[in-house]
């Protein structure tokens, strides 16, 4: 695993920017939201297939200026339906459901240092 930032770090959005994706919400409707959304998804899964990966590394994968713009735009999209369905608890629920699931993968597979970071970290020890 490559050395990345503490947590802190990767915090995207500031109340006022919440507050912008919010007032977005009320102003659009449910419908337009979910046609944008499509819109900038499928924006964003061309980027993903243009991306590229020199000699097919694990992780040599180049990601464009132009990635992080739609990313950017998928995230905002993505907040405005969370916030026009009034899904946030449930989203949560499910991103959590999701990461544990995952983790409880991990801890399966026999990759010494992930399974005890995982052990120790995410599955309460031992």
């Amino acid at each position: 695993m490559s050395d990345m930032k503490p947590v802190e770090e990767y915090k995207i959005l500031d109340e006022p920017s919440l507050e912008k994706i919010r007032t977005l919400s009320v102003y659009y409707s449910k419908r337009s939201q979910l046609s944008k959304a499509k819109e900038e998804l499928r924006e964003l899964l061309e980027e993903l297939e243009e991306a590229p990966n020199p000699f097919d590394f694990e992780d040599l994968v180049f990601l464009t200026d132009n990635t992080w713009s739609e990313v950017a735009d998928v995230f905002i999209m993505l907040m405005q339906l969370i916030m026009q369905h009034e899904s946030a608890e449930k989203v949560s629920e499910e991103i959590n459901y999701k990461l544990n699931r995952q983790f409880n993968r991990i801890s399966k597979e026999n990759i010494p240092e992930w399974k005890e970071k995982m052990l120790n970290t995410f599955l309460g020890g031992r």
